[in-house]
């Protein structure tokens, strides 16, 4: 990777992506969720067919949901955290990604029906809620949408083998992400994703064919077994990640590749380019690799190729032209990061191209909304726009954070209007986002970066985790800790003479660095009476410098008083809650240190002795 300085913060860019996943939820809410104006929609979702099918993702600025783009969404991101925990970790997006995931990934359990049985002939995949041109009539809010809202789904009569093996593709990518944190959920993940391919490859067929009402939408124009290639891999990598062997999908990926056009890029629908990329990690084929490198030659080259605008983005068609160039740009990121990177001409490529999108253009304007100075204000976007009529002339009255809008529609740098009536150039959609947040996730590894503590319209308090760490620019010291948490310590002082029992506070290490780290604190409430305004005493060997769902009331030296922050005053009997910070040390001051001079004491916590 180059060491240029960074020209944006992208862990704020990071932290508005994933609040853009937040604002497309659908269903019942969580009661932390932070956007106020979203609430519970479409939970009845799947009554139609006697199955609850609420959950997942509204697709674009409408609320169909549609399982293709979604499931492809997800896949995506899984890979973005793969590949760039560290970029996530680093700015406290990674617990918030993953959740994004979780949204993802438990609505296509909810949607996969198998029956229970070992036979795939009964299994029943449903595929999409919302009836397209219904849905596309209606300009509103989804919490006041009255139209029927149709399931559709696929079977062995009726197959998608595109859309069950992406699915597959999705929850074995997720699984990999997740294992490391909830093992129980990466198994149940990879279980359904090989259920889901068996059902793709036995009973084959192009899911647009079985639901026609995705046809005028998401059309399978590649067919299926761009997807059985792209589902074979990730389940290979998944079986790899859990700790057994496996060669049969791997063998299915390599059987089931068929080239990539160095004149188009991984997307939606076509799945080849992400699918060499992996095996040229996997294999070290120069088969591959060959492939990968003439594709993205084809992209980099300044004079040929694919068009370049004068401010030097890279164009390649006018429906949603951006996602196209952030697809492009996190996948020559991977590649140039993992398996060959032509005197970093694809890394330069990548970040070159995240820049231009986030305002490093002619025009300084950023295509990610609500980042930068000059951003889009309309996006096509029925919730956002808060209003009934598309037309209206009030620019839309919420802010749609972190949503990438289309882009320019045609290989100029001056070829975008910010008109909501525009669906082509500015409307926002969940795969848009997907590979982007990756490369975002890429560029804060790189280059560091921080959350935001304030963002006007959202309540940050509901986010764990996605409030500022300090960007760590140098190189992470983990000769001793890698990036896991360290055991929790539920004792402080020396351990020769061991100081108070304290059984209801659990403090952890999550990161560290040359001259600082990342803790968190658990605190439960293991009496029988509510814990209201709750304060803890931390003595440490360390300053603090930055608090997330805890306030400072008050320190002298290293003695903090450390206090709930509102919403969190009242722990409840056995519940629990936390709060992080950030730690700086002294170079003298180790790990061992840390752990064994930190010390808790309360007026308000039963804290046992």
């Amino acid at each position: 990777m180059n060491q240029n300085q960074p020209k944006f913060n992208y862990g704020e860019a990071l932290q508005k992506s994933n609040l853009f996943y937040l604002a497309q939820r659908s269903g019942d809410l969580p009661d932390d969720y932070v956007i106020p104006w979203r609430d519970d929609s479409a939970v009845n979702d799947g009554a139609d067919v006697n199955r609850d099918l609420s959950g997942g993702y509204y697709d674009a600025g409408d609320h169909v949901k549609f399982g293709f783009p979604m499931a492809a969404s997800m896949t995506m991101l899984s890979w973005g955290v793969i590949e760039y925990s560290e970029g996530y970790e680093k700015v406290g997006q990674l617990d918030d990604t993953l959740e994004n995931i979780r949204w993802g990934t438990d609505y296509i359990l909810k949607a996969y029906d198998d029956k229970g049985t070992a036979t795939t002939s009964d299994d029943v995949f449903w595929g999409q809620v919302g009836d397209g041109q219904k849905d596309h009539a209606y300009w509103g809010a989804p919490e006041d949408m009255t139209m029927s809202r149709p399931s559709f789904k696929v079977d062995a009569q009726n197959p998608g083998s595109d859309l069950t093996a992406e699915s597959a593709a999705a929850l074995a990518s997720a699984s990999i992400a997740f294992r490391s944190t909830d093992a129980a959920y990466a198994d149940k993940l990879l279980e359904k994703a090989k259920g889901l391919y068996r059902f793709a490859e036995q009973h084959r067929g192009v899911y647009s064919d079985s639901i026609s009402n995705a046809g005028s939408f998401y059309n399978s124009w590649s067919g299926y077994q761009d997807e059985l290639a792209w589902g074979a891999v990730w389940l290979h990598k998944a079986i790899q990640a859990s700790g057994e062997t496996d060669s049969q999908y791997l063998d299915k990926a390599q059987s089931y590749y068929k080239g990539i056009d160095s004149g188009w890029t991984h997307n939606w629908d076509e799945k080849s380019y992400g699918t060499a990329i992996l095996l040229a990690q996997l294999t070290d084929k120069s088969q591959y690799k060959q492939d990968v490198e003439a594709w993205l030659d084809n992209w980099v080259n300044p004079n040929d190729g694919i068009q370049k605008t004068d401010g030097g983005l890279a164009w390649l068609s006018q429906w949603g032209s951006l996602r196209y160039t952030a697809n492009t740009a996190f996948l020559a990121g991977v590649y140039g990061d993992t398996v060959n990177d032509k005197q970093g001409k694809y890394t330069e490529f990548s970040e070159n191209q995240i820049n231009y999108i986030l305002g490093d253009n002619p025009n300084n304007f950023s295509y990610m909304v609500g980042f930068g100075e000059n951003y889009p204000q309309n996006p096509h976007h029925r919730a956002a726009s808060g209003t009934t009529n598309i037309s209206d002339s009030d620019s839309n009255e919420y802010t749609l954070y972190g949503a990438l809008v289309g882009g320019p529609s045609a290989a100029n740098d001056d070829a975008y209007q910010d008109r909501r009536t525009d669906y082509i150039a500015n409307e926002v959609a969940l795969d848009y986002n997907a590979a982007f947040t990756g490369a975002l996730a890429r560029m804060t590894d790189e280059f560091g970066g921080e959350a935001l503590t304030e963002i006007p319209g959202i309540n940050l308090d509901g986010i764990a985790d996605s409030n500022p760490i300090d960007p760590i620019t140098g190189s992470v010291d983990n000769s001793d800790t890698g990036n896991n948490p360290i055991d929790p310590i539920t004792t402080g002082g020396n351990p020769d003479t061991p100081n108070e029992a304290i059984d209801n506070v659990v403090f952890s290490l999550v990161n560290q660095w040359n001259n600082g780290f990342t803790a968190k604190v658990k605190i439960t409430n293991n009496s029988n009476e509510v814990v209201n305004d709750w304060e803890l005493e931390l003595n440490t060997p360390f300053e603090i410098k930055e608090i997330w769902n805890g306030s400072i009331e008050s320190h002298q030296g290293n003695e903090y008083l450390i206090t709930d922050v509102g919403w969190n005053a009242s722990i409840a009997p056995g519940s629990s809650l936390e709060f992080g910070f950030n730690g700086i040390k002294s170079d003298a001051i180790t790990e061992q240190d840390i752990i064994n001079q930190i010390s808790f004491s309360s007026d308000s916590l039963p804290i046992s002795e």
